[in-house]
């Protein structure tokens, strides 16, 4: 088996690497931002911009992709907690028009599988009474059980089911 010999080079080619990783610039989240924004704008080729940048093109292609991933993410946020916002307001007023005020009943909006967060809800609310919707039970729902029947089987307090 025969080894390789170390030639002088490999030491030369350290030092000039370790160099590069030291000296090699780093870019603000503004400047992606902004390199990221003008090629999307389409003026010019990515990869004239990256030669103008002083970028590989991959970078860019990475820093395009983090951009995009966040403000997918961003707009996901924003339409879930709008979407929370129109519910708590609609079951407020359903509250208002239909429940008595000598009753003291709360709203609350939960997520989650749909048994257990009603559990884990009535539980940290410590709650008297569970009113829950259901349906007529289908042959699948005894196989799997639907979700009212986890509720009654499961609740520390009373369950009322309502069916339609």
């Amino acid at each position: 088996m025969r080894q390789k010999s170390m030639s002088r080079k490999d030491p030369a080619e350290k030092a000039i690497r370790d160099i590069r990783r030291k000296t090699r610039r780093k870019h603000s989240k503004d400047e992606k931002i902004r390199i990221v924004l003008e090629g999307l704008r389409g003026e010019e080729s990515i990869a004239a911009q990256c030669r103008r940048e002083g970028i590989p093109e991959s970078l860019y292609y990475n820093w395009s992709k983090e951009f995009l991933e966040a403000g997918k993410k961003r707009l996901a946020d924003d339409t879930k907690a709008n979407m929370l916002q129109s519910v708590n307001e609609s079951l407020l007023d359903f509250i208002k028009t239909n429940i008595p005020g000598d009753i003291g009943a709360e709203a609350c909006i939960a997520e989650g599988s749909v048994y257990s967060a009603i559990l884990k809800t009535a539980n940290k609310m410590n709650s008297d009474l569970i009113i829950i919707g259901s349906h007529r039970p289908t042959m699948g729902d005894f196989l799997l059980g639907p979700n009212a029947a986890r509720v009654v089987r499961h609740a520390e307090c009373s369950v009322l089911v309502v069916r339609n």
